[in-house]
């Protein structure tokens, strides 16, 4: 039993030593490999960095440029919507002047000016008066 547990162990050990052996020889070309393929997952990492930060440029000119049309479209907006209530405003003061100057064309006929009364007064004082008047006046 003791002479197969040592054969099980010698072929244990010349098992691990082909294998170590093995190893060592390919452990430089598995270690190349690991490298090229960390290159080129490394390469890889930095084009698809690129394309998103390019993606990301270009949906920030976007996104600006669409913020600059909104801004534009709302300042058209409210300067259309000042010239309208300025139209509006003008509209109203020129009715409102039109009915100032109509009621003015009206007015003068009915309304008294400081002429008037100086012509009224004067037709008085010289407008002939009842006997009574006249005979007070004379004493």
């Amino acid at each position: 039993m003791k002479i197969k547990k040592t054969a099980v162990m010698a072929g244990s050990i010349l098992s691990f030593s082909l294998f170590a052996a093995g190893c060592g020889r390919e452990e430089p070309q598995t270690l190349r490999e690991q490298a090229q393929a960390a290159q080129e997952e490394l390469e890889q990492a930095r084009e698809d960095a690129a394309e998103l930060i390019a993606d990301s440029e270009d949906e920030a000119v976007e996104i600006l440029s669409d913020a600059r049309d909104d801004a534009e479209q709302e300042v058209r907006d409210a300067k259309q919507e000042a010239d309208e209530m300025v139209n509006q405003a003008e509209r109203k003061l020129n009715q409102k002047l039109e009915q100032l100057t109509e009621d003015e064309l009206v007015k003068p006929e009915t309304q008294t000016s400081q002429t008037d009364v100086d012509v009224i007064i004067r037709e008085e004082e010289v407008a002939p008066k009842s006997p009574s008047e006249a005979v007070e006046e004379a004493d």
